[in-house]
């Protein structure tokens, strides 16, 4: 079974709080609190925004992020990078920063090889 998406696991919290009223438990008056209580509907809907601007965001970094477009694979729905060996749209960002700035300390260093070899 795969893991989630972010957004699947938003889906089902919203689930959650569209088929329950709240948390009960959560006052020692023993009163349950209401999702509206506890800003769960707001807090779910900046976690949307955020997952949308997440996505504009890694679209154009697949887009602008140096390889040629022939390397770049966009078909049903895609955002897979062949020569980077990267799912832009479903991948682990961390992993993207950490091999890029592994490539371009290489560059770097090759660079600075060709100046003292001058």
């Amino acid at each position: 079974m795969s893991k989630p998406t972010r957004e699947e696991m938003v889906g089902k919290l919203e689930q959650i709080v569209n088929d329950s009223y709240g948390v009960d438990g959560f006052h020692l008056n023993g009163d349950i609190a209401s999702w509206d209580e506890l800003e769960v509907p707001a807090i779910l809907q900046a976690i949307r925004e955020a997952l949308e601007e997440n996505q504009i965001m890694r679209e154009l970094l697949w887009v602008n992020h140096g390889c040629p477009s022939s390397a770049m694979y966009g078909d049903d729905g895609k955002m897979d990078c062949n020569a980077c060996v990267f799912d832009f749209k479903n991948g682990d960002m961390k992993v993207f920063a950490e091999r890029r700035a592994t490539k371009n300390m290489k560059r770097y260093q090759e660079y600075l090889k060709k100046g003292a070899s001058r």
